[in-house]
């Protein structure tokens, strides 16, 4: 019984809960990106386009409304996860989307996220088909499209979405547990991975970032530059154990992103 004033009322509930979590600047810095300012700078971003496909309307709807604003990764385990033939078109089209955009434009999977999603009606095609010795009978099949729009977040939205809302994907904390516990990663990075790893850890992490915003010892901008840093650093290791194994000087932060 989800009337209109109830769903009213358990939205503005959720934009409270959601304005409770954000942590902004004290003070302005010119140099710096204001945050939560994604006009500036959103991000580059790449449109996908399937025909043919088989599906209602109504059906890509659905699935579009259940992957809209997901990780990329996220949304495919998402589709892997219903087992419905009716989602192999749509699970087609993201891991076409992975693969463009990380092994050919090399972006961070991980900062991967569906900007925009929307579908498109297509004509009928109509075939005929044999019923019995005889018999033929006309068939009408669905030619619908879908288009989705996959950006790449930028660093500095990235990191108010994930240190700061603890909005981390499910994919990467599976990632890090899956780590830990096959021994891949050492313990010592349980309390690296702290602010993300489970939900627990996000809400403590979380309430110590907000003490310590109320007594002025947190900076935004230093906390998001030294993160910022840190990520990239960690995102390229390969490429500058590469560099340093053949003599040449590192990068500098500034050029890895």
């Amino acid at each position: 019984n989800w009337w209109p004033w109830k769903q009213k009322i358990a939205h503005q509930r959720q934009a409270i809960s959601r304005r409770r979590k954000h942590i902004w600047p004290r003070y302005s810095d010119p140099d710096e990106q204001r945050a939560g300012d994604i006009r500036s700078d959103p991000g580059p971003s790449v449109r996908f386009k399937v025909h043919d496909m088989n599906l209602s309307l109504k059906r890509l709807w659905v699935y579009g409304r259940l992957l809209r604003k997901k990780q990329l990764q996220d949304a495919i385990d998402w589709m892997e996860a219903l087992c419905r033939p009716s989602a192999k078109p749509v699970r087609d089209l993201l891991y076409r989307a992975r693969t463009r955009m990380v092994d050919h434009h090399g972006y961070d999977p991980a900062r991967l996220y569906i900007a925009r999603i929307w579908t498109e009606r297509g004509p009928r095609v109509m075939s005929i088909h044999q019923q019995r010795a005889g018999y033929y009978f006309r068939k009408k099949k669905l030619q619908n499209m879908m288009q989705l729009v996959v950006r790449e977040m930028p660093m500095n939205e990235y990191f108010h979405k994930v240190y700061i809302m603890k909005e981390v994907p499910r994919s990467v904390t599976l990632d890090m547990r899956m780590a830990l516990r096959d021994g891949r990663a050492p313990r010592s990075y349980e309390r690296e991975w702290a602010p993300y790893i489970t939900a627990e850890s996000r809400i403590w992490h979380r309430r110590g970032m907000q003490f310590e915003d109320q007594m002025r010892r947190f900076d935004y901008y230093q906390t998001r530059r030294e993160w910022i840093d840190k990520y990239a650093g960690s995102f390229h290791r390969d490429e500058q154990e590469a560099r340093e194994s053949r003599g040449l000087p590192p990068l500098a932060p500034t050029e890895l992103y």
